[in-house]
């Protein structure tokens, strides 16, 4: 069995990086191994790092609208919410999210544009 890493402050440091390169004109893939976890946590991380007007708990509405199976990984928002000051708002907004629905199949979903 292959054993899962913990995120770490450089994995977000790179999805960060990444984001600040990727245009949006192409949709983005964010490989996971079952797609509700690291990848939702992905999403919504870009989200708020491309969006800080918008409020934490809008884009994380918006991710349950978008994908009724997401499950933000709560240690990958963590550190995120820590890296870009966040204040707690980051992982306040994926545990208010409603419960994921877990009756079916993770679909690919679009998130973006993120809500104005």
């Amino acid at each position: 069995a292959q054993a899962t890493l913990l995120p770490e402050i450089a994995d977000i440091e790179t999805l960060l990086s990444f984001g600040e390169s990727w245009r949006a004109e192409a949709p983005m893939m964010v490989p996971s191994q079952a797609g509700v976890s690291r990848s939702t946590a992905s999403d919504f991380i870009l989200a708020c790092a491309r969006h800080p007007q918008t409020s934490e708990m809008e884009i994380a509405q918006a991710l349950r609208r978008a994908s009724p199976t997401a499950f933000p990984n709560p240690r990958f928002v963590a550190l995120a919410d820590e890296l870009l000051g966040r204040r707690g708002r980051m992982s306040a907004a994926i545990a208010a999210m409603s419960p994921r629905n877990e009756g079916i199949e993770s679909q690919p979903f679009e998130l973006w544009p993120a809500p104005t």
